[in-house]
Parts: structure tokens; C-alpha cells; sequence
């Protein structure tokens, strides 16, 4: 497939953006965790053993969004990680023992660090794709196609994207789910950081509008979305 050089630009500089906050690559030490956590709301029930947290990085950037699932074995897989206030990380803790932490793609690295020192026993995994990366700022346990299915969970590698994240299929006592990162969004207001980046803004904003009208059953959350399998199943 040949991507057209106008397209390359505006995912190099979208990516570039995204990536601008980099966590930094000292050991960082238990007491400085506050120091570190960002505004975030509540964690919220999806479903059964399925809750989301919404964060906010920056006023120029999406929110976004931790996801939190309780495996066969009632320990937590964790997709995404935010650092969370203590009250927050008291709740997490109680809804099972942190066990998988999967870091989704490149951009979305920011705390992995901070949770596995936080939980030295929590495996990190990620796609395949972007362990390079990954590696960068935590040592990766293992890749995410292989350690998933262990669990039941689906890992998709939709067609027709560039190859640095997945979509995840988990199993719920009510049916099933799907995770995503950056794959959609659905930002159902727009954000304060339009106001900077305007052009792209609407672009961005008018792509997630086709995508809502065209899979309004599909799309949930924002930023990383999480959505109930449509009735004709999901198809890569």
C-alpha cells in the first residue's frame, strides 16, 4: 500500500505531538509518585471485571484513557497506565493484584516505569511492533500476542493501519469487549488543545465524526475506546 507523502506528514507530526512528553529515564523513586500524578477522574465500571480511568496529559492533547480488566485468576490487567492519586490506587488495588501491564504502542509509555517499580512482580508486555520502543523506558517482559491468548483475550491486528498497535478481545461474564488505543477516538466535546492546533483539530475532528456516524454501536470512550462486539463480530 503506498501512503501518500501529504498522509506521512500529518501522521509524523501528529505522533511527534503525541510523543512530546517523554517520562524521563532516571530510576524514579517510590515518595515521588504524587509528584507525578496527573488530574483524573474516578474509576468507573464498564461492565463486570472491566473499569476505565480518563486522565488529562496536557491542555494541548486528548485525554486519555486507562482500562483496567480482571483476568480468570482475579488478579488485574492493566492497558495503558495512569498514575493515580493514593485513594484512586487504593481502589485499583482492590479490585485484584496488578499482575500484566500491557504499554500499547510507542506514545502511550509515559507511567509504565513508574508502575513497575511501584509492582516489581507486574509483567509489561506490548505488540510486537513496539517493543523498540517500549524498551526504551522499561524493560519488557514479553510480547503481547503470545502472553494474551493465555487468557482468553483476542489480540486483532486490524488491516489498513500502520503496524504499531493492536486491538485487544476480552472475555466478559456478559459477552465481550474490545479495547483500543489510538486506532479511533471518540472525543465527544472538543478538547482546549484545538485552540492551539486548529487545522488539525478539524481534521481530526471530522475524521472521528465519520468514524461515529459510520460505527455508532462500536465506539466508546475516548482517546483508548472500549466497545461491546458488535452482533457480525470483529473483522481484521
Amino acid at each position: 500500500m503506498t501512503i501518500p507523502k501529504s498522509a506521512q506528514f500529518k501522521r509524523a507530526f501528529f505522533l511527534a505531538l503525541l510523543a512530546a512528553t517523554h517520562p524521563p529515564s532516571h530510576r524514579i523513586e517510590q515518595d515521588e509518585w504524587n509528584a507525578r500524578v496527573l488530574p483524573h477522574t474516578a474509576i468507573e465500571s464498564l461492565a463486570d471485571n472491566l473499569w476505565h480511568v480518563t486522565g488529562v496529559l496536557d491542555k494541548r492533547l486528548p485525554p486519555r484513557e486507562m482500562v483496567l480488566y480482571r483476568l480468570p485468576d482475579t488478579t488485574l490487567l492493566i492497558h495503558s497506565a495512569i498514575a493515580l492519586n493514593p485513594a484512586a490506587m487504593d481502589r485499583l488495588e482492590s479490585l485484584g493484584r496488578p499482575k500484566i501491564l500491557i504499554v500499547p504502542n510507542r506514545i502511550h509509555r509515559l507511567d509504565a516505569a513508574l508502575y513497575k517499580q511501584r509492582y516489581p512482580t507486574l509483567q509489561v508486555i506490548c505488540p510486537a511492533a513496539a517493543r523498540s520502543f517500549v524498551e526504551a523506558v522499561v524493560p519488557v517482559d514479553g510480547i503481547a500476542e503470545e502472553i494474551l491468548p493465555r487468557y482468553g483475550i483476542v489480540c486483532h491486528s486490524p488491516a489498513g493501519i500502520y503496524e504499531q498497535e493492536l486491538a485487544y478481545e476480552l472475555p466478559l461474564p456478559s459477552g465481550r469487549a474490545l479495547v483500543f488505543t489510538d486506532i479511533l477516538f471518540n472525543l465527544t466535546a472538543m478538547p482546549t488543545w484545538t485552540n492551539t492546533f486548529p487545522s488539525a483539530a478539524l481534521c481530526l475532528a471530522g475524521w472521528v465524526q465519520a468514524v461515529t456516524l459510520a460505527l455508532p454501536a462500536l465506539v466508546a470512550g475516548s482517546f483508548c475506546a472500549i466497545a461491546p462486539l458488535i452482533a457480525s463480530g470483529w473483522r481484521t
